[in-house]
Order: structure tokens, then sequence, then C-alpha cells
């Protein structure tokens, strides 16, 4: 349940919005409707709020927006406020600053933007991508669209054909035909945030890199057309629906590496970090459990890319991903394997 749920206050709203104005009253309740309902995906109300194309196209769009209302600790500490409407070209279109503001004092977690569809009287919220995919050049190359940044100056082509390559050795690698899918490309992590409506999170100026897959749509902050890390995320999720994240996260840092680095130069810091660690607890933590994160190494990644690959060598391809489709929690997996606290390190060091 959302802390933004059905017993909250209205929405607040910024005095520089004219509520006089008939359509800016409309957006206002609809953007209160749809905070409401968003983190409720089996709620089918969402769709008299959201744009149900969004939802077809990008799986979860608004999964960003999940919980922004509370802190650390589950409480609920931020309230939205519409801060500005803005009318946007195509007509009928207006582009929707959000901002979430502690309620006991001065402090800013996120600024988003949403777009209001007004027609036949009627007000839907949908993806800012949209309007990305507006103002970013556009470029079709085989099965991949993509929608690249201005800002991205430097080995466009020479990347975009690392990247069909890539897709051609994962459709053989997975024995599944070469997946279409659509690749936004940022030059910085902060422009990665700002083409999903963020103007600011702080996590903004938090990575060097990172990337996010939304069914067959890759967002990628890498300053590259090419990431196989999150083109591996998509073979992955076809070969073994449902997969458990830890092995999710595994096999595409085993494929594809993570950030700028292959798996073996992550395989070759591991080794130099692993004493530093508790590394049971890595293997039977989160998988976005950042404590023993640090610059280029994202511990927790590593990690599981190492237990695919013994799991690969162990049972095969075949049988490996088999067993992933068969059990889903990373215990149970973990015990098929033969891995446990005692042998763990030993097992994953002889790789």
């Amino acid at each position: 349940m959302s802390a933004y749920c059905q017993d909250t206050p209205p929405i607040a709203v910024s005095p520089i919005v004219d509520l006089d104005i008939p359509i800016n009253q409309k957006i206002v309740n609809t953007v209160d409707s749809f905070l409401r309902v968003r983190d409720n995906y089996t709620n089918i109300n969402r769709y008299k709020f959201c744009e149900k194309s969004d939802f077809d196209r990008f799986g979860s769009p608004f999964s960003f927006l999940q919980n922004m209302e509370n802190n650390s600790s589950g409480q609920r500490v931020f309230n939205p406020c519409v801060m500005e409407i803005i009318p946007w070209i195509p007509q009928k279109q207006y582009i929707v600053k959000i901002s979430f503001i502690s309620s006991s004092k001065p402090l800013l977690k996120a600024i988003v933007n949403v777009i209001a569809k007004y027609d036949n009287d009627t007000v839907k919220i949908s993806s800012y991508l949209h309007f990305t995919e507006q103002t970013w050049q556009k470029k079709e190359k085989g099965e991949i669209t993509y929608y690249i940044s201005r800002n991205r100056l430097k080995n466009v082509d020479r990347d975009i054909k690392e990247q069909i390559k890539f897709n051609k050795k994962m459709s053989q690698y997975f024995d599944i035909p070469r997946i279409p899918f659509t690749y936004y490309s940022a030059s910085t992590v902060e422009e990665f945030f700002n083409m999903q409506g963020f103007q600011y999170h702080p996590m903004m100026y938090a990575d060097s890199t990172g990337g996010v897959v939304y069914k067959n749509n890759v967002l990628s902050a890498n300053n590259s057309e090419y990431y196989p890390h999150e083109i591996s995320h998509l073979y992955i999720r076809k070969a073994v629906p449902g997969v458990n994240q830890f092995f999710d996260e595994g096999l595409a840092t085993y494929l594809g590496g993570s950030g700028t680095l292959s798996y073996e130069q992550l395989k070759a810091k591991f080794k130099k970090e692993v004493n530093k660690m508790d590394l049971w607890k890595v293997c039977q933590s989160n998988i976005f459990d950042r404590t023993y994160w640090t610059h280029d190494f994202p511990a927790s990644y590593v990690v599981a890319s190492i237990v695919c690959e013994y799991g690969i060598k162990k049972y095969g391809k075949v049988d490996f991903l088999k067993l992933l489709r068969d059990i889903r929690e990373t215990k149970l997996i973990f015990k098929n394997l033969g891995l446990n606290r005692e042998n763990v390190q030993e097992q994953l060091l002889r790789l």
C-alpha cells in the first residue's frame, strides 16, 4: 500500500497553479487520484487515471514513484505537491511538475515531471519518456530503436554495431529469436534521471553509470549505445520468466559485465575483495544491498555472477536455467548447488 492512500488529505498545490482554469483543476484532481493507486498494480482503477498503453509498453511505467513519500524507515515523511502545470506542444498535453517535500522540516526528496493528456474532457497521466522521444535523436537499426541524447557525440555508430552483435550473441546463447527493443541512451546518470522526468533525485549524483529495463525498453546512463548487461536481462527474463532477482542480476553480470567492466575484470576484483566481506551474507541478502559496493565493484552483482558461473559449470547451461525456472527461492537454489556458508568461498575462488 502506498504511503499516499485513500485516507490521505488532498494533494497540495502551489499558488502559481491557477485553479480557476478548469483544465488545471482537472489535472490536479487526476494527479491526486493517480498517486493514490500507483503502487497497487492489481487495481484496474489505475487505467482511469493512466494511459493503458504505457503499461502495455513499459510494464511498470511509474515504478520509480513507488513509496516516494516514505523515508528509509518506511514512515510517511514527504508530501506531494503540484508545483507547476506547463502546456506542451502538441496541444492538450501538459507537463506536470510534482515535488515531494518533508512535512516536518524543509527537506526535498525529489522533483519529477509526468505528462497529463487531455482528451474528450478526460485527463490521463502518461510517462515522461514520450517527451524524451520527441526531443532526442531517433535511429532505427535492425530490431533496435534508439533514442539518443543530443549530448552523445562520440562513437555512436561503433557502439550500435557492437550492440547489434551482442544481441545476436544472446539470441544464440539462449536459443531465442532476436528480441526487438527500444534503447534510450543518456550521456550521464543525471540525464538518465532527467529522461524519466526527474529534475531532482538524490541518486542522480551517486553513481557514474547505470541502467534499467522496463519490459522491452532499455534505459542507459552509460554514455554509450552498447550496454550488454541490460540487454542480457531481456533474454534472461524471456528464458526464465519470473527469474529470482539474485540470479537475474548474476546472469546479466556473468554475460554482460557491469558498468564499463567485463565479467573477467570484475571477477579479478572479487578475488582481491573477497576477504573484506561476509560472503555468505552477500549470497543470502537482497541483491540490491550496497553494503560492500565500491566504485566499479558492485559486490552483490559480482558474487551472484560467480555463483552463476559455478552453477553453469556444475550443471551445464541448459540444466542450470531449468533449475532457475523450477526453483525461485535463493536458499533452495543454493542448496541444490551444494553451496553453503562453510564452502562457498573455497568453491567460488576455484573458478
